[in-house]
């Protein structure tokens, strides 16, 4: 199987890490490589050998995998690895796209296994993000005047903010929300961002954490973030998780804009700035299906429900801290898109197990064409989905682009190659010999490979 120019022999599917996927392992890991020994269950004090016999932090990284390897039952695959390290705080992203890379090129019941997803589950939708191929991306960053810049993978360090609110005190909880969440965040982390989650927040909490997010340092090397938030929602309002009748707690979605725009965020000045939500604005007699919005649900309601609430009473805001006379003058609100599920005064549903049909045609959508379409246009294809098959055969529910100030197209360009991409050919071995680091440290490398290559 030939994955984005990375080939991946049928035979090899499932098999053990070599030697050599180990040190692409062992290169994308931080500083931090004893805490992930002892999150594989590595004893601390064979990794306070390593440290002390190993001056090279890749060296030490890669003897640290090497161990694992000669301590795991079975075949120690890509597999195996991720999910030692998949609660792992702080993974870093590359070393997530690296071994996810390798894992989704292998058979469908592998695929499948990923963090329990069944192959029942995965019927219909695409698991695989489609990768960006380098021709493709360098002629169209020639057109400097109509597509956002990108920065270097090994110079970025893409953000993105995804809140989920599941649980609610008096309100139904949003059952399916988990898969949203799961889903989104794949999604998210496989585009190369690195992803700041939260659930279950009220109003207040949900502006915090929007307003601390565009205080972020990080957002100084970022090309474009994103941010997702799912939860209840009237017009013009995401619902905390404390809503009721008489006491509403709601989040003005007009904050994320204020909060992210040039003068708040000056960090995000010209870049892409997209904002994903799923949630209600309004409400519909939906007897057999919930909206993402607080009400109750008919009995006989099965596995799709609906969220919807009375419009929201909300004060006008007024803009402050923006003088009129600047010494270098730039558009208060540019560089932003937001996608939300549902038009004004309706309803957006969600199945109770499979998550909302607005993510779910997202994921699947941004999974088959990121690799060759901008953002609009991907959010076409979207529209268009909801258009070819609505929720059910009564149901009709349509996504809708709002406040677009994007002046360019934002490709997303899917990690390219020097991003993460398990190779296992001799062209990446001809590639990374060349390397000064495998220069310098050749010898210690074929010691190593040579010590364990009999496992």
């Amino acid at each position: 199987m030939n994955y984005h120019g990375v080939h991946f022999p049928d035979t090899n599917r499932g098999q053990a890490l070599t030697s050599m996927q180990l040190l692409q392992v062992a290169e994308t890991l931080g500083q931090e490589w004893r805490r992930v020994g002892v999150h594989l269950e590595l004893s601390t004090t064979d990794l306070d050998d390593i440290k002390a016999g190993e001056k090279d932090v890749t060296m030490q990284k890669l003897k640290m995998l090497v161990l694992w390897k000669r301590r795991t039952p079975g075949k120690a695959t890509a597999q195996d690895l991720l999910r030692g390290l998949q609660d792992l705080k702080d993974l870093p992203v590359k070393t997530h796209q690296l071994l996810r890379g390798s894992l989704l090129a292998g058979s469908q019941e592998v695929k499948a296994s990923y963090k329990g997803v069944s192959p029942t589950e995965t019927k219909g939708r695409t698991s695989e993000l489609i990768l960006s191929s380098e021709q493709f991306k360098t002629e169209k960053l020639k057109d400097r005047d109509n597509i956002y810049a990108v920065m270097a993978p090994a110079n970025r360090t893409r953000m993105a903010l995804l809140i989920t609110n599941v649980h609610f005190d008096k309100e139904k909880d949003r059952d399916g929300a988990e898969k949203d969440e799961e889903d989104m965040s794949k999604l998210l982390i496989s585009l190369g961002y690195n992803v700041e989650q939260h659930r279950d927040l009220s109003g207040a909490e949900m502006d915090e954490a929007v307003k601390r997010f565009s205080k972020e340092p990080r957002l100084a090397a970022t090309d474009s973030v994103f941010v997702v938030i799912m939860s209840h929602g009237v017009k013009g309002a995401i619902l905390g998780v404390r809503h009721c009748d008489g006491v509403p707690d709601q989040f003005p979605i007009d904050n994320i804009y204020k909060h992210l725009d040039s003068a708040r965020c000056p960090k995000l000045l010209n870049k892409p700035k997209v904002i994903i939500i799923q949630a209600c604005r309004g409400v519909d007699d939906g007897s057999a299906i919930v909206c993402d919005g607080p009400g109750s649900v008919p009995e006989q309601a099965p596995v799709v429900q609906v969220d919807a609430a009375l419009p929201p009473h909300l004060a006008d805001e007024v803009d402050a801290g923006i003088e009129e006379d600047a010494i270098h003058r730039v558009h208060k609100e540019k560089d932003m898109v937001s996608f939300l599920s549902c038009t004004a005064d309706t309803v957006s549903f969600r199945h109770q197990r499979q998550g909302s049909f607005f993510i779910q045609h997202i994921v699947e959508i941004f999974n088959r064409h990121a690799h060759e379409d901008h953002i609009e246009k991907l959010f076409k294809r979207v529209l268009k989905r909801f258009e070819d098959e609505p929720p059910s055969a009564d149901r009709r529910q349509m996504a809708v682009k709002d406040r677009c100030t994007l002046t360019r197209d934002f490709y997303l360009f899917p990690r390219s190659l020097e991003s993460g991409s398990m190779m296992t050919d001799g062209k990446w071995f001809q590639h990374f010999t060349r390397v000064k680091w495998f220069q310098e440290n050749k010898l210690k490398i074929i010691l190593i490979i040579l010590k364990y290559s009999g496992l």
